[in-house]
């Protein structure tokens, strides 16, 4: 978990690429391209669609959670494995991420979806 914290944003999708895309077998979320809005997702028992939006939030959100109790569990233990520089700019992308900054959570939300439809290509 540290290695994706290190790299923040690219971390984040390379978490959810591992949790959500790491084998077909593993894939619980994928594009429709018939609707731009609608994705299709696993909810343990069955397949169903939903909206692209809020799937793909419910995915950057409960990756930026695993990696927020990372950082929380461990700080003193990353604050002397980090350079103080590359302390701040994790802790302070946590906290953008946890506040939604427009800026900074539209930009993963694009490359998750992104990400999404890459994923989704190479079953197909």
């Amino acid at each position: 978990m540290t290695s994706f914290l290190r790299k923040t944003h690219n971390g984040l999708l390379e978490l959810l690429e591992k949790i959500h895309f790491s084998d077909v077998r593993n894939r619980n979320v994928k594009a429709t391209f018939d609707r731009n809005d609608v994705v299709e997702y696993h909810d343990g028992n069955k397949w169903l669609f939903g909206q692209k939006d809020k799937i793909l939030s419910r995915l950057i959100e409960n990756g930026h959670g695993l990696m927020q109790n990372h950082f929380d569990e461990n700080e003193d233990a990353l604050r002397k494995s980090m350079s103080n520089s590359l302390f701040r700019h994790v802790a302070k992308w946590l906290d953008q991420m946890d506040e939604k900054q427009q800026e900074v959570y539209h930009n993963v939300l694009v490359d998750v979806f992104l990400l999404l439809i890459n994923n989704t290509r190479n079953v197909q």
